[in-house]
């Protein structure tokens, strides 16, 4: 079988001659501004002038979309500050380390033995009950206890108001309540939702408030380590021999 390429009928083609074709200088194109876009009323000049903002405006979407994650933790960072209430003052936007208006700014030290290289969460040393030698009260101005478990101090870790959701006391918060299986099948009575079923008691419900509560202190710590890695960090200084 015969595969034809070309059905037309073929054409006599002159040879080409041997003599070289002068070197001319290629024409350089020099890039428009977009001022010179602008001013020209033709309508090759506005294409121009369209395809740059296109483009500009396709950049700035890749950046949008590069950043928003970034942008998402920086937000919900800066709403964690506006959101955090002092202690020593009682207002919003700092804590108690970085209160303006207390008299004496503490220095970051273990309320526990009095270290200066680790907090109270890190600290090894056995801790005699509530008892805190090295804490400072904001409320009596005592030493020995914090304010959340200051006697005076009738609001507790709430001060907006509240308690623990599993045991009404007002000195933890409902992430840190350390209650038992017991005392959750008697003290939460009757806290069944209509979106329960019949099987589900109290106990399964205060351990699915305990998981939700775990996630959400997860997420804050994510944002606090977000937050210190943006801090900017001081430059090793290299010593050369």
């Amino acid at each position: 079988m015969t595969r034809y390429t070309k059905l037309g009928r073929k054409q006599h083609v002159d040879s080409g001659s041997w003599e070289s074709a002068p070197l001319t200088p290629a024409k350089v194109k020099h890039p428009r501004s977009r001022d010179d876009g602008e001013q020209e009323g033709s309508g090759s000049g506005q294409n121009s002038g369209n395809k740059k903002r296109s483009f500009s405006k396709l950049d700035g979407q890749g950046e949008q979309r590069m950043s928003a994650n970034e942008k998402r933790q920086k937000r919900r960072a800066v709403q964690k500050t506006t959101n955090t209430i002092c202690f020593a003052c009682r207002q919003r936007g700092h804590n108690s380390r970085d209160c303006p208006n207390s008299k004496e700014q503490s220095t970051g030290i273990c309320y526990n033995c009095g270290s200066t290289e680790h907090s109270l969460k890190a600290c090894k040393k056995p801790r005699n009950g509530t008892k805190l030698p090295f804490a400072k009260c904001y409320v009596c101005e005592g030493t020995g206890h914090l304010a959340g478990q200051c006697p005076k101090n009738e609001k507790g870790m709430y001060p907006n108001g509240g308690n623990c959701r599993f045991c009404g006391k007002v000195d933890h918060l409902a992430k840190d309540c350390k209650m038992t299986k017991e005392e959750a099948g008697t003290s939460v009575v009757g806290k069944i939702d209509l979106s329960k079923g019949a099987d589900d008691d109290d106990f399964h419900i205060f351990v699915e408030e305990k998981q939700k509560l775990g996630e959400e202190a997860k997420v804050e710590k994510e944002l606090e380590t977000f937050v210190e890695k943006r801090k900017p960090q001081a430059k090793k200084k290299v010593v050369k021999f």
